[in-house]
């Protein structure tokens, strides 16, 4: 699973730094704990629609230690970003969900109904 993640992380980060790939890789993070989104991190990153093809990217240095820092910092004060956040976009916020940040030329949001 972690080859599988940091395969869909530089599909999705491509060009992006260290910060912004380690969010992403927490976003799917998110999506599992969550429960919403599948019952694996297999199946959150292969669910239909959802994120970019995992060989669609190569996997830098970069991407390397992102997910490895996210998996380290997972559950901890220095998650990147918190748990309630679930969404990411490249150049702009979804229509949907709160905006929450943006690191680099990606865009992360909550759910609607989330109080941070």
């Amino acid at each position: 699973e972690i080859d599988l993640l940091e395969r869909v992380v530089a599909a999705e980060g491509r060009g992006e730094g260290v910060d912004c790939q380690e969010a992403i890789a927490t976003v799917m993070l998110n999506r599992w704990q969550d429960g919403s989104f599948g019952d694996s991190l297999t199946a959150v990153i292969t669910a239909d629609g959802q994120f970019a093809d995992p060989y669609d990217g190569e996997i830098s240095i970069i991407t390397h230690l992102a997910v490895k820092n996210a998996l380290i910092y997972y559950n901890t004060y220095c998650m990147c970003i918190p748990h309630q956040v679930l969404y990411f976009r490249a150049h702009h916020y979804h229509v949907f969900g709160k905006p929450y940040c943006s690191i680099d030329n990606t865009y992360f949001s909550t759910r609607e109904n989330v109080v941070l």
